[in-house]
């Protein structure tokens, strides 16, 4: 058996890509011992293109797909050359749909593309482990039409589920892969609270301004919750600007996925703006407070692990009502954990489910009565765009 697994992100320096590939790949190889996995690699389907050439290889609309797969199928252009290669002999196609996938962003269009691609070469399809961000009508035709071109579509949260049942019927929710991280840490700290940033903070650097500000809120926040409780600030990749907020009862710590899971498994709580975040708070059984980030992933993750409070706007960050609900939930700590872990062990033993679905139809959290969606659930927040 071949697999071609599309949208490795192994390579990248985020550790929440680092963790999913981790287990993505660990799961595979145990379920596919003898199979033959040949990759591309998140840097491929992130390529350069100049705009010329995004005109000729990434369709505008569905409709212009036949144009561009014929220059693709003809010229093999980078990185469709890579990508046709894993293509020429695979049984069986498995794209990690990790990054999420946003409206009709050139990232959305490469991967819809590869559905294509594959699905033309009667090649069966995974897309597996993502957010569907849909909210304009342009994302709604291509849902419409690349998510019946799949073998199974399993998304990550609850929202991209009501979103994507619209379109693709069969449709199935699994937990992000990272809920299955089970490290055996024996590191221990000191009970504190963790703070970190988050994906949306990253998209407002185009406005140094809007920047500036949500920094001195950040410092001011977290000097705040300081003088009540010890806080450790989690310097994630894109995050290292924390480092710069000092205060007494304040630590920065860079971290890698291993280390953050230790410091989630002793912390009383996680305020995130990353959605691994909350997958690994989830993980470890840690109660979590999140923000808006760059899709509406993260008001997924508190539908789905439950959240010790509301999804809190990062980009106009109101730090007296952030550090009010954080103290609420610190005061109820314990209740909050007990239930984090009990969720927890109702959803890990679906954790890679989408993964087993590949060989075998899987019963998904819908289907098993952890997930209800007896009405349609609104969707509240479209992806913010610096000013």
């Amino acid at each position: 058996m071949r697999i071609a697994l599309i949208n490795d992100t192994s390579t990248s320096r985020n550790q929440g890509c680092q963790v999913t590939m981790h287990l993505l790949n660990r799961e595979l190889e145990r379920l596919f011992p003898d199979a033959l996995i040949e990759r591309v690699y998140l840097d491929s389907i992130n390529y350069p293109f100049r705009r010329r050439e995004a005109r000729r290889v990434l369709a505008p609309t569905p409709e212009d797909l036949p144009r561009c797969i014929k220059y693709i199928d003809r010229y093999r252009p980078p990185p469709f050359d890579e990508v046709l290669r894993c293509l020429s002999e695979a049984d069986v196609v498995v794209i990690n749909g990790e990054g999420s996938m946003i409206e009709a962003k050139s990232h959305t269009r490469m991967v819809y593309t590869i559905i294509e691609l594959a699905s033309r070469r009667g090649i069966p399809v995974h897309l597996i482990n993502f957010t569907a961000h849909i909210t304009t009508g342009s994302s709604e035709d291509w849902a419409s039409y690349s998510y019946g071109q799949c073998a199974a579509v399993c998304v990550r949260e609850p929202l991209s589920y009501d979103v994507v049942r619209r379109f693709e019927p069969r449709v199935k929710l699994f937990p992000d892969l990272a809920l299955g991280l089970d490290l055996d840490t024996s590191e221990m700290f000191d009970p504190c609270l963790l703070i970190g940033s988050g994906s949306a903070a990253t998209r407002m650097e185009r406005d140094p301004e809007r920047t500036h500000r949500l920094r001195i809120a950040y410092n001011d926040l977290c000097v705040r919750l300081a003088s009540h409780v010890p806080v450790r600030l989690m310097g994630w990749h894109r995050d290292e600007w924390l480092r710069e907020i000092v205060g007494t009862g304040i630590t920065y710590h860079d971290i890698d996925f291993v280390r953050y899971s230790s410091f989630c498994k002793s912390a009383l709580l996680n305020f995130t703006g990353r959605h691994h975040g909350c997958v690994m708070s989830a993980s470890v059984g840690c109660p979590f407070l999140t923000t808006t980030a760059n899709c509406y992933k993260n008001f997924g993750d508190a539908e789905l692990y439950g959240s010790a409070g509301p999804v809190m706007e990062m980009e106009r960050l109101d730090v007296e009502f952030v550090e009010s609900t954080v103290l609420s939930a610190l005061d109820r700590a314990n209740e909050l954990r007990a239930k984090a872990e009990s969720r927890r062990d109702q959803l890990r033993p679906f954790s890679f489910g989408a993964i087993r679905n590949i060989g075998d139809s899987q019963t998904d959290l819908v289907g098993a009565g952890l997930v209800s969606l007896d009405a349609e659930m609104p969707i509240p927040y479209i992806q913010h765009k610096a000013a």
